[in-house]
């Protein structure tokens, strides 16, 4: 599984690659943490895009986090 970052351009950086949903939490929590350690997430989000991905979102109109995974079904 991967976790990706999607920023206000909508382009796409690999943040991790574990094999667990929760693991790949973690480092998002963490990276939230480091990019902006003021930065303040009231609520989380998720929802499955048209790409079958994950789409995180913590609070910002304009920057998601996405999990791939290679278990959904066509």
């Amino acid at each position: 599984m991967k976790l990706y970052f999607e920023d206000r351009y909508e382009k796409r950086h690999l943040i991790a690659e574990k094999p667990t949903r929760e693991e790949l939490i973690k480092c998002m929590w963490n990276f939230i943490h480091e990019k902006n350690p003021n930065f303040k997430v009231y609520y989380t989000r998720s929802w499955i895009n048209d790409e079958k991905l994950e789409v995180l979102d913590v609070g910002s109109w304009s920057e998601f986090f996405l999990i791939e995974k290679s278990f959904f079904p066509e």
